[in-house]
């Protein structure tokens, strides 16, 4: 398909291509990764435009498995996108995300907490964010309305256990244990899941708040149909007998 693939490009004015996940290759069976490397050197030949392979750290072992995919991969040059170091960059991320800050009372930003968002995060930028905006969820929900460094660290050791290995090795900055985790500057976050247990705790206590309603308007309407049994009974005793 690769002559229909170039055709399509010249007809849609292609400027580039961008083929992401690249990690993934890693995966392959009986060599289809480097079937798949091949098509690639092939298509950037047959489309002839600029390809930009984009993956995760794990990729790097299949890019530079042959010396063509890497002299090609790196035509153009290259780019490794690190996790961040706690200096001005830091600094200039943790003061454009301190805009979105939802609870009740506003915090100001300080050391304190670009310091700790750096050491529960160790500079990965989607961790930093979504640790932000659960600690945030988790002051509205317990109705506290606002963020301490403590309460982002206490968010830390209850949501992110299963990045917690991942984190501490990087804490630890021994090689061997990073080495571990090829993937250790993009370790998921089960963001999606935490929101839905945060939600299922909202319809938890919504449910329950209507259970009490339900249950106090039943007691009210008994009260007044005790009172109405105790009116008809006295009623023959104030009402004279025509």
């Amino acid at each position: 398909m690769l002559v229909i693939m170039s055709q399509i490009a010249r007809n849609t004015g292609l400027g580039v291509l961008i083929i992401d996940e690249i990690q993934h290759l890693s995966k392959a069976k009986s060599g289809g990764d480097q079937k798949m490397l091949n098509f690639f050197v092939t298509l950037v030949n047959t489309i002839g435009v600029p390809v930009i392979l984009v993956g995760t750290p794990a990729g790097l072992s299949i890019l530079q498995s042959e010396f063509r995919q890497a002299r090609r991969g790196s035509g153009q040059g290259d780019m490794i996108w690190d996790r961040l170091k706690n200096n001005q960059n830091w600094d200039l991320l943790i003061n454009a995300l301190w805009g979105y800050q939802w609870t009740k009372k506003q915090i100001p930003l300080t050391d304190d907490f670009k310091n700790i968002l750096y050491e529960e995060s160790q500079g990965i930028i989607d961790i930093a964010v979504k640790l932000y905006v659960m600690a945030q969820i988790e002051a509205i929900m317990t109705q506290r309305e606002e963020i301490t460094p403590e309460s982002i660290s206490q968010v830390a050791n209850k949501h992110l256990q299963l990045v917690k290995p991942m984190i501490q090795a990087l804490k630890s900055g021994n090689i061997s244990k990073i080495a571990k985790f090829e993937d250790i500057s993009t370790v998921d976050v089960d963001f999606l899941g935490f929101m839905e247990r945060e939600r299922a705790t909202v319809d938890l206590q919504m449910k329950m708040e209507a259970m009490k309603r339900t249950q106090r308007k039943k007691e009210q309407e008994m009260s007044i149909s005790i009172k109405e049994k105790a009116i008809l009974k006295l009623l023959p005793v104030f009402i004279p007998c025509i």
